[in-house]
């Protein structure tokens, strides 16, 4: 059947929607069959809702049939936001087709949004099918943050796919930085697969701060997967520096993995800043899973500035829903001055809402005399 001919009928159904539906339906077999003619049928649609919409939906058709005729058919018809989305989806399939030549029609965007995704969109493409070339492409690039992402991109492809010349190309690189992510992306693909070689691997490099980012990304991964046995790791070799340097880290990651354990481990804790550390990464992330599981924990925690940490999160989580709940818990911390500042930041919010109620916490609560005096003159 002739597509124009579809078209035409297509285009006479008395309905906007029916025409929609139909005009979607038929662009399909039209960019599989006759691009240019397509492109044609797009280019002399009205303006409009509709024209919009099918634009929309068949720049992507347009970018897997032929990326080069739909990026001509962007910039000659399309403008605004429309146009950056489309020209991002463009530069996509681009790159999967051929990113040497994606990587060098780059220079014709302007800096934005789309310029910085479509580098990253280059490098992940690039750094599978071809690693070293897409370094030297990135080796070329100015310094600058886009370059940056662009190696890490690479890297991890690089490594994903060709883990042993990775190694040996990290050996080559000269500037620190970028053997550093290297290093790192090498270590978290050997951690995901066995955490203990990662890190015996990250010991035998020479240098000995490329070791540490590589040891650290091993640890890194392996909290992430089974944060009980890396610090069981840590542990047995009396690593407790990096236990009390990243306990935020390690209990957020535990957290999210298995929430009494990460709770219990923060409780252990003997160093008065990694507990706070802990406790502070733990209550955050419990709460937000669970308010009232979370406070109950945190009423069990011992006196402290562990538990006011945890009282605080408690504080900003539930003072807009429950200003009473989030003064009694304000007015237990131990610490003066941030209970002071949590009883304050209560009152000062619910003395808009309810005076009275303000006013009778305050009288009703165990707090000084003094206390209670600094916060009736905010409510007065």
């Amino acid at each position: 059947q002739d597509i124009n001919q579809a078209a035409e009928m297509v285009m006479s159904l008395s309905t906007e929607a029916d025409r929609n539906e139909s005009i979607q339906s038929l662009m399909y077999t039209w960019i599989m069959h006759d691009i240019d003619g397509a492109i044609d049928f797009l280019e002399n649609m009205e303006d409009g809702n509709s024209k919009n919409d099918i634009v929309g939906s068949s720049i992507w058709l347009l970018s897997r049939q032929d990326p080069y005729k739909a990026l001509e058919y962007v910039n000659a018809s399309m403008t605004g936001r429309a146009k950056d989305d489309a020209t991002r989806d463009v530069f996509r399939q681009m790159a999967e087709k051929d990113p040497k030549k994606a990587a060098a029609m780059l220079a014709d965007l302007p800096y934005g949004r789309v310029y910085t995704s479509s580098i990253s969109n280059v490098a992940d493409s690039w750094g599978q099918k071809d690693p070293r070339a897409a370094l030297d492409w990135a080796h070329s690039m100015e310094d600058s943050k886009e370059k940056k992402d662009a190696l890490q991109s690479i890297f991890n492809g690089f490594v994903e796919h060709k883990t042993d010349e990775a190694k040996a190309y990290l050996l080559q690189l000269e500037d620190d930085s970028q053997r550093q992510q290297l290093a790192s992306s090498i270590s978290n693909k050997l951690a995901q697969e066995d955490p203990s070689a990662a890190i015996a691997w990250s010991q035998t490099l020479n240098d000995e701060t490329l070791s540490e980012h590589a040891y650290d990304s091993a640890l890194n991964s392996w909290i992430g997967q089974n944060p009980a046995a890396a610090i069981d790791y840590l542990t047995s070799n009396n690593d407790v520096d990096y236990i009390h340097q990243h306990a935020s880290s390690i209990a957020w990651q535990w957290a999210r993995k298995d929430l009494n354990g990460a709770g219990a481990w923060a409780e252990q804790l003997e160093d008065g800043d990694a507990q706070k550390s802990a406790v502070r990464s733990v209550s955050s992330e419990w709460l937000d899973h669970d308010t009232e599981a979370a406070s109950i924990w945190i009423s069990e925690l011992e006196a402290g500035d562990a538990r006011d940490q945890a009282i605080r999160n408690l504080v900003d989580k539930v003072k807009d829903a429950d200003a009473t709940s989030a003064f009694i818990w304000a007015a237990t911390m131990d610490d003066e001055k941030m209970r002071k500042m949590n009883t304050k930041s209560v009152i000062q919010q619910l003395k808009h809402t309810d005076a009275a109620q303000a006013r009778e916490l305050i009288g009703s609560s165990d707090l000084a005399e003094s206390e209670k005096t600094q916060l009736l003159k905010l409510v007065k």
